[in-house]
């Protein structure tokens, strides 16, 4: 519930959310049926086995019909402004293929609170060309934190096989970097 509510309160709003529930064994289904008869930009789709999160993305992009998409795990929480933000880059640059940014972790044992990627890349803050993503993954493979990503949708559908295991996201990231060009957003928004 509290995921949806960041989805829900951005100051730019989503035209849809596409749950997919995996065959939760919670109570998950039914907080969500609650949720459906508030907010009609809501999808609800049910699994009756789990199938893990890649085939669980792949069963969402089924049903999405915007420009633009967003993965959202159960644990993300976003700044109010994330989707704006992100927005706002990919359209004033159209080759962008996403944009991604840096996430922070909290260890709930501790309270501590540590930043992803460890190793942020060197160019920070401008569309980098697939020369400079090349080399930023040469330097560094693990700077994209898909959760803090924002996609064309054109890209992923083209990449869509790419979802039949989880380790191949990044190889599907990978792709749409170097067919393109992607921005990187240090700053926190």
């Amino acid at each position: 519930e509290d995921c949806l509510n960041q989805l829900l309160n951005q100051s730019l709003k989503p035209s849809k959310i596409i749950i997919i529930d995996d065959a939760s064994t919670d109570d998950s289904v039914l907080v969500i049926n609650r949720l459906l008869k508030k907010f009609h930009n809501l999808r609800l789709v049910v699994n009756s086995k789990n199938v893990g999160a890649c085939q669980a993305y792949n069963i969402g992009l089924e049903f999405v019909e915007s420009e633009y998409i967003y993965f959202a795990a159960v644990d993300d929480i976003l700044s109010l402004n994330f989707f704006e933000k992100s927005m706002e880059f990919l359209l004033k640059n159209e080759h962008g293929a996403f944009t991604c940014g840096k996430a922070y972790k909290e260890n709930t044992r501790t309270g501590s609170i540590s930043s992803r990627p460890i190793i942020p890349p060197k160019i920070k803050n401008k569309l980098m060309d697939r020369n400079e993503v090349a080399q930023e993954f040469f330097d560094n493979d693990n700077w994209i934190m898909t959760g803090t990503c924002v996609f064309r949708k054109n890209l992923v559908m083209k990449n869509k096989k790419c979802f039949s295991k989880r380790k191949v996201l990044i190889g599907m990231i990978i792709q749409l970097s170097l067919r393109g060009v992607l921005m990187y957003k240090e700053k926190e928004f």
